[in-house]
């Protein structure tokens, strides 16, 4: 079960890094259309 939860845990921090780059990205490319 240990193993488990270690898992899980690793996939949800790899999913919220994830999502936190893609939100990141698109701020960044929503402020380069707005620049130009």
């Amino acid at each position: 079960m240990a193993i488990i939860a270690g898992v899980i845990g690793i996939v949800v921090i790899a999913v919220v890094v994830v999502v936190a780059a893609v939100v990141a990205v698109t701020a960044g490319v929503k402020d380069s259309l707005k620049d130009e």
